[in-house]
């Protein structure tokens, strides 16, 4: 009888494995581990049928495909207007004024703040660094209280330049008193004046 129970289980489950044929064998061919064996399968064996019946298309579960959504740095306006007037080969670093970091750091998460602080700072320190070295004849300008930047080339024309327009933090902008002043790459700062000075 329990030989019977066990393989109606199987049978009507459809579920028949080779250690489930093993255990019918045995409980069909010993009367005596009869009820042993059909113990030995509904402990062993139900476990892992039930967990093998868990099908997960009868849980569907929507998988939204989410791609986190990159925090954009944006400089809050100058509290200046003034401008600053530039007529002569230069490098001009710019940064934000006080107030304007007391507003990104009210709006940004505290890592992502110190992060743009240190970063902007050994940038700078750097391109001071290869400014001194290789570069001592131009002339280095620092603003923080300027939001227009006054280009004057030598057969004046002009180009002005709002900072607020520009999305970084701080910057250097690099001025020949022959051609258009360019941004250069903080990153490749040394790179950067090569190509634009040797041109």
């Amino acid at each position: 009888m329990p030989g019977q129970l066990a393989w109606f289980f199987i049978k009507e489950t459809k579920w028949l494995d080779l250690t489930s044929v093993k255990l019918l064998y045995v409980m069909r061919t010993t009367t005596l581990y009869g009820r042993y064996a059909v113990k030995l399968i509904f402990v062993f064996c139900l476990p892992i049928f039930i967990a093998c019946h868990q099908h997960p298309e009868n849980q569907r579960v929507e998988k939204k495909d989410s791609v986190p959504v990159p925090l954009v740095i944006i400089k809050p306006p100058s509290t200046f207007s003034d401008t600053l007037v530039i007529d002569k080969p230069a490098v001009v670093f710019y940064n934000p004024d006080s107030i304007q970091l007391g507003k990104m750091k009210m709006v940004f998460p505290p890592n992502v703040y110190e992060t743009e602080v240190h970063q902007n700072y050994y940038l700078m320190f750097t391109a001071r660094k290869v400014l001194n070295e290789f570069w001592p004849r131009l002339t280095i300008l620092e603003t923080i209280r300027n939001r227009y930047l006054l280009f004057i080339r030598t057969d004046k024309s002009r180009t002005c330049i709002d900072l607020n327009s520009k999305g970084d933090w701080s910057g250097i902008i690099m001025f020949d008193t022959l051609k258009e002043p360019e941004l250069a790459d903080m990153m490749n700062v040394g790179t950067s004046l090569g190509f634009y000075f040797k041109r």
